[in-house]
């Protein structure tokens, strides 16, 4: 694969990803809308579901997520553009690369 097919693959990748989560951000949305409008708070809290307020905190905490990871995607594309060149050049030993992150998540129990 030629690097500029690898970069259209990964562009089409990152775009498929961030609808893919923008849909379930909307679907969540609507679950939380549509629950709330019929049950009450008891009722989340007998069947053991979240609350509203945990929903809402869970949804903040899901878009904080989706935009660090568009944020990643936007540096690893910025990141590829010197790599993409070494890879396509000949006297450069460097044939293939990828690109990682790793995020730790740390919770306090109250």
């Amino acid at each position: 694969m030629t690097p500029k097919q690898r970069e259209i693959l990964r562009d089409l990748q990152v775009k498929i990803s961030r609808l893919d989560s923008y849909v379930g951000r909307l679907r969540r949305q609507l679950q939380l809308f549509e629950l709330t409008n019929y049950f009450d708070s008891a009722f989340a809290l007998d069947k053991g579901e979240f609350t509203a307020e945990e929903i809402s905190k869970l949804l903040r905490f899901n878009q904080r997520l989706s935009a660090l990871e568009q944020y990643l995607c936007e540096l690893g594309a910025k990141e590829s553009i010197p790599l993409a060149a070494r890879v396509s050049d000949l006297n450069d030993p460097l044939d293939d690369y990828e690109i990682e992150a790793t995020l730790l998540l740390y919770t306090r129990r109250r």
